[in-house]
């Protein structure tokens, strides 16, 4: 999350999280689940959401880094495991924020 000075919002899990950062910098930065009265969402800063995984520069470097390690392999069964590995960590990417957090160590695990 890209904080800025003045009021922020993130989802946390189901949740939204206010957090407002002192503009003066005198005061740490205080969060709340509840969302602060008389402040206009004009005021409320949200981070834009991430594109899909699948439309990103990371998206293609992957695409073409393993396409380099696939014909570098001999093996079948290594070129078969290495494109599971890319099904899986495509699957991973599709899933929302909090349903990722979830699965965060098994996509870990997949791309190791």
């Amino acid at each position: 999350m890209d904080y800025r000075v003045g009021r922020n919002v993130i989802a946390d899990g189901p949740h939204e999280r206010f957090t407002w950062i002192d503009p003066t910098g005198a005061q740490p930065g205080l969060a709340t689940y509840e969302r602060p009265a008389n402040v206009p969402e004009s005021e409320i800063y949200r981070e834009p959401e991430h594109p899909p995984f699948d439309r990103t520069d990371a998206h293609a470097f992957l695409n073409r880094a393993l396409a380099v390690l696939a014909t570098e392999l001999t093996d079948d069964a290594q070129r078969t495991e290495l494109f599971r590995i890319h099904h899986r960590i495509l699957q991973v990417s599709k899933l929302a924020e909090p349903n990722f957090n979830a699965w965060a160590r098994q996509a870990a695990a997949e791309m190791e």
